[in-house]
């Protein structure tokens, strides 16, 4: 069994505590492979089904999300990645709060730019808004 270190992190807001079991040595393996750029380590941690951190579903798709955002990635993604998010319980709310969230950081030009994708990716037909 490899020793894991209780890491616990306060949440202002809420003001509880968040307390995660970690592999101190899984954490530093990953981070090494991150860090020398291993061409597996890809593979093996940014498929769909990929999941090193603990997150929960909902949060792990509306994280891949942002990081949509931040790359400019092309629709079909988006679809698929919001797809996943709701059927893992996160509603269009959350979607659109999640790229509100994101915007200071990744810019207008992105936020402009996955907006459409975003709300196409929830159903509302913004292409016929975009015309009236």
């Amino acid at each position: 069994m490899m020793p894991t270190r209780r890491i616990g992190a306060r949440m202002r807001a809420s003001k509880r505590i968040v307390v995660c079991e970690v592999s101190v040595e899984r954490q530093r393996h990953v981070l090494h492979r991150c860090a020398t750029g291993e061409e597996s380590f890809t593979a093996e941690f940014s498929g769909p089904d990929a999941r090193f951190a603990a997150l929960e579903p909902r949060t792990d798709a509306l994280v891949r999300l942002s990081a949509l955002g931040a790359v400019g990635a092309p629709e079909p993604l988006w679809r698929s990645t919001i797809e996943r998010a709701f059927d893992a319980g996160a509603c269009d709310e959350d979607i659109v709060a999640t790229l509100i969230s994101v915007a200071s950081i990744i810019g207008h030009a992105r936020v402009a730019s996955a907006a459409p994708a975003i709300a196409r990716g929830i159903g509302y037909e913004i292409d016929d808004a975009l015309q009236s």
